[in-house]
């Protein structure tokens, strides 16, 4: 292959796909040009479906084996250009130049360049072949952390000359932050200080994204190692320079649209707010929002920040809200945000879905005692979260986060009679019957809240609309279990795990409706469908769920009208006599009450407990003389007429 035929090649299709069969045609032929057949190799790199034809065909060895005898500057820097074009998004090439030593070549030759000022072209390329190397690479990483990378990429960063390629040695660093070791280094020798001042310098320059996203790389960073956070929160106060990054993207009238999927065009303030939620997520950085006086300002950015139908600032806006309500984890700031509630309720009037669920979550967090459920109802949270609730009742995330704070108001005594005189009740009964297990089981704890209070007061504010709107059915259609088809509804992200009715929700609801069978109007209601949810709790396997079904099942034997609906009960109720174990802890309890519930229907009418169920009572009766008390014995009395 003579000279003119590689320059034909250069100057050919730059999108052309070339075989390992072309490329070790090239590749045998280097030596009459081994600059122009490198120069060649990058280019053909550039395109996907060439890279791995070139370690097939041979490119890579002439790019390792160039590399490590050259003393042409020129010669190192395609070189270099090359095996990052080559390593871009492609595992198998990184660990064939790994295998070549490449890691070690490349960094003594970047250290020759910088010492002696080389070309800036050429560190580029060989920034650009690190960071390639070193992306999703562990042992690239550590190789590069062994031959003082780290230190090295730092280094450019402050010195001016080489201001031309920050954004290459930002590329390198990025891909080597998240490894821990590299963090340590950073922590141990105080690098993030001068990672942050080049940051904050670079903050406004054309490659806006590299820079961001080696901000966010670097908090990431600190939510794993203490001491990075130390050095970026408290001593640069990192965190206000993040939020005024995201505040000033609102000056910005517009944007050209980012590409489809191109994660490099999102906006410099989605990837910055991304960042806060990040911190505010994780309790080890959480605190320094805190301390940096930030929760209020937050607030403010998040009602003020214009709402426009522009993604990148609809998406922000969503982060910053997001972040806010991460914080009211912490106990600091839900101390502030408690001394500014009718501030913060301010989210529960927003146009916006996302910081409506975002201030449901701030509520649900807040209600952890009596005492500030009490101040949450004072500054008319409980009103707003109902009214959330009513205006967006088809967005689930909305209704799900909005129940969720109200049960949280509706678990002091004290907050009840309020909360049902807004229209707890009624909003929880709308959602009883949702096909989201989640928002049932909401549902369900807020009504058990209000209807089993003793005060008559609150029976007739909660119990009497709850009859009258249908409660009782769609309660006792809660302990079903639904078609098939609902159920594959009820599944993924919202529903809980697919195909599967939620255990909790049939338990939660047959535990209320054992409270409320005590009122004549739900009985009546209900009629026999009482039965089945009550023997949900019987076939659980938690002894308190047994106990509460076999004792409303007792309490329903006590009405002569209920007794024939209780017959199919019988061989149920044996069966769990027989197997129930000794070592659980309501045994006793729960035997009694089986005893108890089969005497009382025996005694009314003898054929209830028919011979089959007779002959294993008598052989339960002999296994257990030792066990049993006299008074439960005498329940079975009825065995011997």
């Amino acid at each position: 292959i003579t000279q003119m035929s590689l320059e034909q090649l250069i100057s050919s299709d730059g999108q052309k796909h070339y075989t390992a069969q072309e490329i070790e045609s090239i590749a045998s032929a280097s030596n009459t040009n081994v600059k122009l057949a490198i120069k060649s190799f990058g280019d053909f790199a550039r395109i996907e479906e060439n890279r791995s034809p070139l370690r097939e065909g041979g490119a890579g060895l002439v790019a390792a084996t160039t590399l490590d005898g050259s003393k042409d500057d020129e010669e190192v820097g395609l070189c270099a250009r090359l095996i990052g074009n080559m390593c871009f998004d492609h595992a198998e090439n990184r660990v064939y130049f790994l295998k070549k030593n490449v890691v070690y070549l490349l960094m003594d030759n970047l250290k020759n360049m910088i010492q002696k000022s080389g070309s800036l072209e050429f560190v580029k390329n060989i920034c650009g072949a690190l960071a390639n190397l070193a992306s999703e690479c562990e042992q690239a990483q550590k190789e590069i952390l062994k031959e003082g990378g780290v230190d090295i990429l730092i280094s450019l960063l402050t010195k001016s000359q080489f201001s031309d390629l920050h954004s290459f040695v930002l590329r390198a660093i990025n891909n080597l932050i998240g490894n821990e070791e590299v963090q340590q280094l950073i922590a141990k020798n105080r690098l993030a200080s001068t990672l942050v001042d080049h940051l904050e310098a670079s903050i406004d320059d054309d490659d806006e994204y590299t820079t961001t996203t080696s901000l966010e790389n670097l908090c990431i960073a600190a939510t794993h190692n203490e001491e990075i956070a130390k050095q970026l929160f408290e001593e640069h106060n990192l965190l206000a320079k993040l939020r005024k990054i995201v505040k000033a993207s609102a000056e910005v009238e517009s944007v050209d649209p980012p590409s489809e999927g191109d994660e490099e065009d999102k906006h410099i303030s989605e990837v910055t707010s991304d960042t806060l939620v990040q911190l505010a997520d994780s309790d080890q950085t959480r605190k320094y929002f805190a301390k940096a006086g930030l929760t209020m300002i937050l607030l403010d950015d998040i009602l003020e920040y214009p709402t426009y139908s522009i993604k990148f600032k609809i998406s922000t806006r969503h982060n910053m809200a997001r972040c806010f309500a991460l914080l009211s984890l912490e106990d600091d700031v839900s101390r502030e945000m408690m001394d500014n509630v009718k501030a913060v309720a301010k989210m529960l009037d927003d146009k916006d879905a996302p910081v409506i669920v975002s201030g449901l979550m701030i509520f649900g967090n807040l209600g952890r005692t009596d005492e500030t459920c009490a101040k949450l109802l004072e500054g008319g949270v409980g009103e707003k979260i109902i009214k959330a609730i009513s205006t967006y009742e088809n967005d689930q995330r909305v209704v799900h986060m909005g129940l969720a704070s109200l049960r949280h108001l509706a678990i002091p005594s004290q907050n009840r009679q309020q909360l049902a005189e807004k229209g707890g009740v009624e909003v929880s009964i709308k959602h009883l019957s949702s096909i989201n297990q989640r928002i049932q089981f909401e549902s369900i704890g807020i009504l058990k809240c209000l209807l089993t209070e003793s005060s008559s007061a609150l029976s007739k504010l909660a119990v009497e609309p709850f009859i009258k709107l249908g409660g009782v059915a769609a309660l006792l259609k809660a302990t079903e279990l639904p078609p098939q088809s609902e159920q594959q509804q009820q599944g993924g992200e919202d529903g809980g795990d697919e195909g599967k009715k939620d255990p909790r929700v049939m338990y939660e609801a047959s535990r209320l409706l054992v409270r409320l069978a005590s009122d004549e109007r739900v009985r009546k209601q209900a009629g026999n469908r009482l039965i089945t949810p009550f023997m949900n709790l019987v076939t659980s396997s938690y002894g308190l769920l047994k106990l509460e079904g076999v004792q409303a099942l007792y309490n329903l034997s006590l009405s002569e009208d209920a007794q024939e609906n209780l017959v199919p009960t019988v061989p149920l109720l044996v069966e769990t006599l027989e197997n129930i174990p000794s070592s659980e802890e309501q045994a006793v309890h729960i035997i009694s009450y089986i005893l108890k519930t089969l005497s009382r229907l025996a005694t009314n009418d003898p054929k209830i407990v028919n011979d089959d169920a007779r002959a294993k009572l008598q052989k339960w009766r002999e296994a257990h003389k030792a066990t049993t008390s006299e008074q439960d014995f005498s329940f079975l009395s009825f065995l011997d007429v």
